[in-house]
């Protein structure tokens, strides 16, 4: 849809929500922000580009 700044940017909005709330289940919340980011990276660059993030 030609939307990747606006995609990008609600991904970075998710990765700071996950990053100012109190998790009950931390691994979840893990996995949740290394998707977003690994989204983020993918609409930036193509792969995901996780390593420093594991």
């Amino acid at each position: 849809m030609q939307r990747t700044s606006e995609a990008i940017h609600l991904f970075g909005r998710v990765v700071q929500m996950i990053d100012s709330m109190e998790w009950e289940d931390r691994n979840r919340a893990r996995l949740l922000r290394r998707l977003a980011l690994g989204q983020i990276n993918y609409l930036r660059h193509q792969p995901w580009n996780l390593e420093k993030e594991v």
